[in-house]
């Protein structure tokens, strides 16, 4: 038999309680058959309910559960080591008898169910928990001790290194120039309360893929699952933060029973349609925006709509966090072994692109070095071997020329990456910096007539019509032109 968790102590409380608890610890250690293990949990989970029903101590409460779990442990052990008739035909042992069934251990169902799981629980892991319930001075509960060991495992297994899903490999793409037509993407969301069957990401990991990279600057539509409730409005934002505007929502209709939610139960998701160009169209405008479809495995969605993608938007095409590879389609996931690189050429057999390295004009930099007399340009042209100017430390007068676009930049590095870093040299060392960037023409010709540029931070817009604020802010920057003095 396995050793208790904790050795029961004298609790406070009636004596008949106390000797009760006792006298179950020992029948535990004495025990050997399932028949006598389940009497001590039954005993224990009565003796759990009579104490919290007549408010005897939280010690005597917790003693009470941990006799309770560590019965219905040992309930799993024996059955783990016991070897059982399995689905198919009778099977017999070496002696010529027959295995056991599962109902021959004398034991409903649930607790078999319930058994088994404490098994598989690791020893360390159970004191843990526990010892986390008397830190924090809470009662212990059957379920919420499963739901805390078996949480803690799947964020183990989580961290647990996956095939593929490499945020480099979409680097990569963008590097040599890959661009698409469709991005479908499924994101892993967090939620809160929640352990998922795979790795979850933040709402800034999902915000820092490359999605607005690996768009075709001509025309491209996006194509993004959400969540009903938060996620939902932080998709809208997602999707504005990557350079497109949302023109539709589709819904699936779950026909087999209601989800999770404290209002309207779930019975359906929705994805959300972008497109990066404000006169761009679906290119078949017969698509229903909603269909009833079968589940099938967690978080899977429906070939069906995949198949309605490439109706409506153009190609080349691909799928972020898929779970198999789509013939037609380019890709990308933690169950996608093969990178998404290799798989391209399949998809279309367009050259990749070469960088474009742009020199400033000799004129506009002289000017520029008589006035800040640089010491130091991290964007360098040839660029040398090893040569990182984002991992250097800069000189005190930087010129910064960075790559106009990130598939031209070291590791697809592209002007924002340049413009952090210069933040952060000035913020923390006091530097200096001159940086060339383009700019949209209405922002040159304003300077150049004299107006004032004035930050404005991230602005929340309203609607014309509701008044409500718009799902995420802009950053605005106002451009005053002053009235002249008469």
């Amino acid at each position: 038999m396995p050793r208790p968790l904790t050795r029961l102590a004298v609790v406070g409380g009636p004596s008949k309680i106390n000797k009760h608890l006792e006298r179950l610890l020992d029948g535990l250690q004495r025990a050997q058959s399932t028949e006598d293990l389940a009497e001590i949990a039954d005993q224990a989970s009565a003796i759990d309910m009579l104490i919290r029903r007549r408010n005897l101590g939280l010690r005597a409460q917790q003693q009470a559960a941990i006799l309770r779990i560590e019965a219905e442990t040992a309930i799993g052990l024996i059955l783990l080591d016991t070897e059982r008739q399995g689905v198919g035909r009778p099977k017999i042992d070496s002696n010529g008898i027959d295995l056991p069934r599962r109902c021959d251990f004398g034991l409903m169902p649930h607790i078999v169910s319930r058994a088994l799981r404490l098994a598989n629980i690791p020893t360390w892991l159970k004191k843990k928990v526990i010892q986390d319930a008397v830190d924090l001075r809470r009662e212990i509960t059957m379920r919420w001790f499963l739901l805390q060991c078996e949480s803690h495992l799947q964020r183990l297994k989580n961290l647990e290194p996956q095939p593929g899903g490499r945020v480099d490999d979409l680097y990569e793409l963008v590097r040599v120039g890959r661009r698409f037509g469709t991005i479908y993407l499924d994101p892993p969301w967090e939620i809160p309360g929640t352990t998922l069957p795979y790795p979850t990401m933040t709402v800034q990991q999902i915000m820092d893929l490359p999605i607005h990279e690996l768009a075709h600057p001509e025309r491209c539509h996006l194509h993004l699952w959400t969540l009903p409730g938060r996620i939902d409005e932080i998709a809208y934002g997602l999707v504005r933060h990557w350079g497109f505007r949302p023109v539709s929502e589709f819904a699936w209709c779950k026909p087999d029973g209601l989800g999770s939610g404290q209002f309207h139960r779930a019975g359906h998701e929705v994805c959300l349609a972008a497109v990066l160009h404000d006169r761009d169209r679906f290119d078949d405008h017969a698509l229903p925006s909603w269909g009833m479809f079968p589940r099938s495995r967690h978080s899977e969605k429906p070939d069906e709509v995949r198949k309605m993608i490439e109706r409506a938007s153009p190609g080349p095409r691909i799928e972020l966090f898929a779970r198999h590879e789509i013939p037609g389609w380019v890709t990308w996931g933690y169950g996608i072994a093969r990178p998404a690189m290799q798989q391209y050429p399949e998809v279309i057999s367009e050259p990749p692109s070469k960088p474009q390295y742009w020199r400033t004009p000799p004129e506009i930099y002289e000017r520029l070095e008589r006035e800040f007399n640089f010491d130091f340009d991290p964007c360098p042209y040839p660029l040398p071997d090893g040569f990182d100017g984002l991992q250097v430390p800069w000189g005190d007068s930087n010129y910064v020329n960075p790559p106009f676009h990130p598939e031209d930049g070291l590791h697809g590095k592209g002007p924002t990456a340049f413009v952090h870093k210069a933040i952060e040299e000035h913020r923390l060392y006091g530097k200096g910096s001159v940086l060339v960037l383009p700019t949209q023409s209405y922002v040159n010709m304003l300077l150049e007539a004299g107006a004032e540029p004035r930050p404005l931070g991230r602005v929340w817009w309203l609607g014309a019509e509701t008044g409500e604020p718009c799902p995420s802010p802009s950053p605005i920057t106002a451009f005053v032109l002053r009235q002249k003095k008469k």
